[in-house]
């Protein structure tokens, strides 16, 4: 009876219900397939090398490429072969050294290390995005002797290292340093030659996908070699594997990154259905590029870019043609003039598309988002598509050893577009408020209520449009109602934006459109940038070195070539240099002993243990910045780099050494730990209260 009933039930079934059905049992296949996967990669090779955090060895590993440097140190990724002479089952770290080893990719090196794991708060955490670059444990050279060993036989991967260096240096001998490395960053992926400048403009308008290899580079590079060989009397599906070739090649210069991986399988798949007649569906390419990559690395899902990556395209697929619709719809009355606008239509809806799909993981990520981005990809974009096009040949004549002759006009074509592109980021970014911070509630409700509005004209009649007028009114004013409540909020709030490490590290202090960066050793120029970017701050009123190194004096000039500080306080026994004499910003120098200097407009700050340390009242609270870690006293918040501080304090900001700490001090829950990439807030109100978060920096 059962049986009967069962079988004639499943033969009623809606004939479109039978598909989607089938398609929900194949998605859940999938998935279980890649979560397996995941499950196995992460205890085979993660877990098993999780017990090493903490342990000091000598070490026996294969250096893979060449160094990165950031922060004022060289980033490896090593494969590590032996621990303490003994062989164990090879797995891949992120090596951090103070100095470059003398060695080429692919040569053995030994030396004394400390493990430590990657911090693994969030989605996004460092630990998932390292995962997603193989590297499963973080390791600290703290020996004083590394000896490298030549290999007799390199392996071929060992090709692409010494090809992306060659292609490096003869960019560098023909361009500039800021032009080289922008055209590095585009054709190699390299973007360690990219001045902190640089990076925080194309950040602070939202372009910096701009500066990492994704489908847009590769595109316009298929652009390029499809019109190449669109010219010769070739069959179609020669033509396209002539296409597809060179964007492998290029995909292995640049590392293969997950975002080009996830271009490169999705323009192939639109190559074979051209070549076997067929109509590509691009949905369905980007389904199966995702599913590529997830099968060959599990762990790309906890890269954020590739994750920006995918659901920029799946807004571009699926929303941008409605929405071109949408807006040159208005024009249908002017012929002329809509022929005219179409492309930069086309354009704007392919970015608005692009945005909109990619805001909800851009806002919970980084807690908000930049206001110039349409503007900027608009206007930065066709420079882009030039410069990368005009690249290429200047690229492929420089590998061929063309006469210097023919090779010049290209390089100054190519510089020329660099430098209207970095000027044009530069312009972009000084633009105010150009940065909205999503940290109030409120904000996040009008940005809610402006997109639904915004949505309501694609399923809206015509005569229905002056509700939708009347709706879009209520919608300003809410929002200009949220921009005064916003203002009362934040009226008299200070703000201690912290971020860096032990050796590069800023501490600003921000107080109703007002800053002062303070600098803590060698600080990081480029996060104060961006956190003051953040905060939409026109107004730098003093920038403070206590520290008598060149990293710090690195930092103020770096600072000083963006931003006009009211003045910079400096201790009489420090060496300025002719740069920050030649800045014409004001120069107060102070004695070392207790005295009390003015940051901002009503806040002091004292200054005792000989420039030691730093005590601030802030609303009610007393801060404390220990510069040398010799501190001691009582205070609310302190500020320090010693985890065995004297001072007493209820919140502690730890600003984290390269080593781990004692299991202890980090579960402790009055302590933060500062962490490269994720500064710290703290928002003290003028009722005393004290509200603290934390949000990466887009780099």
């Amino acid at each position: 009876m059962d049986k009967r009933t069962g079988g004639k039930a499943s033969r009623n079934l809606d004939p479109r219900i039978k598909p989607a059905l089938a398609s929900c049992a194949i998605a859940l296949l999938t998935a279980g397939l890649v979560l397996g996967l995941y499950c196995h990669r992460w205890y085979r090779v993660a877990e098993a090398a999780q017990h090493l955090d903490g342990v000091q060895a000598q070490v026996r590993m294969e250096i893979l490429d060449r160094p990165q440097a950031r922060y004022n140190r060289y980033y490896y990724p090593a494969r590590v072969l032996e621990i303490n002479d003994q062989e164990v089952e090879p797995f891949l770290i992120r090596l951090s050294c103070g100095e470059a080893f003398y060695c080429v990719p692919y040569d053995i090196a030994e030396t004394e290390v400390l493990f430590y794991r990657f911090p693994s708060e969030g989605l996004y955490s460092t630990r998932n995005a390292q995962l997603a670059d193989g590297n499963v444990l973080g390791a600290y050279c703290s020996g004083y002797e590394v000896s490298t060993v030549p290999r007799a036989f390199y392996p071929g991967e060992s090709m692409l290292p010494a090809i992306r260096s060659l292609l490096e240096r003869a960019i560098s001998g023909y361009l500039p340093r800021q032009e080289s490395g922008l055209v590095q960053a585009l054709l190699t992926g390299n973007r360690s030659k990219l001045t902190p400048s640089v990076y925080a403009h194309f950040s602070r308008i939202g372009c910096s996908h701009m500066l990492a290899v994704s489908g847009l580079h590769m595109s316009v590079i298929a652009a390029f070699f499809t019109l190449l060989l669109s010219r010769l009397p070739l069959p179609k599906a020669v033509r396209n594997l002539g296409c597809a070739v060179p964007l492998f090649f290029y995909l292995m210069l640049t590392g293969f990154p997950p975002s080009a991986i996830r271009s490169y399988v999705m323009f192939f798949l639109y190559l074979l259905a051209n070549s076997l007649g067929r109509r590509p569906d691009s949905l369905n390419s980007l389904g199966v590029a995702v599913l590529v990559i997830c099968l060959t690395n599990p762990f790309s899902g906890g890269d954020l870019g590739f994750s920006l990556s995918v659901l920029a395209t799946l807004g571009i697929v699926t929303a941008s043609r409605p929405l071109h619709q949408t807006l040159i719809k208005p024009l249908r009355r002017f012929p002329r003039l809509r022929r005219f606008l179409r492309p930069t239509v086309s354009a704007v809806a392919v970015t608005l598309s692009a945005v909109l799909f990619s805001l909800p993981v851009q806002i919970s990520v980084y807690g908000g988002f930049p206001l110039l981005t349409l503007l900027a990809n608009l206007l930065m974009l066709p420079l882009l598509t030039a410069l990368l096009l005009c690249s290429l040949p200047f690229i492929m004549a420089v590998s061929i050893q063309f006469p210097t002759a023919a090779v010049e006009p290209l390089a100054l074509c190519c510089g020329g577009l660099a430098r209207l592109e970095l000027w044009l980021a530069e312009r972009l970014a000084s633009i105010p408020w150009g940065y909205i911070t999503l940290k109030d509630p409120l904000w996040l409700l009008i940005l809610g209520l402006c997109l639904t509005t915004a949505a309501i004209p694609l399923v809206m009649s015509a005569p229905k449009r002056r509700h939708f007028c009347a709706a879009f009114a209520v919608i300003l004013l809410i929002s200009g109602s949220g921009g005064v409540l916003h203002h009362l909020h934040w009226k008299d709030v200070i703000t201690l934006a912290i971020s860096g490490d032990r050796d590069t590290s800023c501490v600003i202090a921000i107080q109703n459109g007002h800053a002062a960066v303070l600098s803590l050793g060698g600080s990081d120029s480029d996060a104060a940038e961006e956190l003051l970017s953040r905060r939409n701050i026109c107004s730098l009123d003093a920038v403070f070195v206590p520290q008598h190194s060149w990293q710090a004096r690195e930092m103020a000039r770096n600072l000083f070539s963006i931003r006009s500080p009211g003045k910079l306080l400096l201790f009489s026994d420090q060496y300025v240099g002719q740069e920050l004499r030649l800045s014409q910003t004001p120069i107060q120098f102070l004695r070392r002993e207790e005295q009390t200097i003015s940051l901002l407009p009503g806040v002091e700050a004292a200054v005792s243990q000989e420039g030691g340390q730093l005590t601030l009242g802030l609303n009610g609270r007393t801060v404390i910045l220990d510069l040398n870690g010799k501190s001691s006293g009582r205070c609310d918040l302190l500020i320090t780099h010693q985890p065995d501080s004297l001072v007493q304090a209820s919140v502690t900001f730890l600003l984290q050494p390269e080593w781990p700490l004692s299991e202890e001090l980090t579960n402790a829950s009055q302590y933060w730990l500062i962490q490269k990439d994720t500064p710290v807030y703290a928002d003290i109100y003028p009722d005393g209260q004290v509200r603290i978060a934390a949000y990466p920096l887009d780099r």
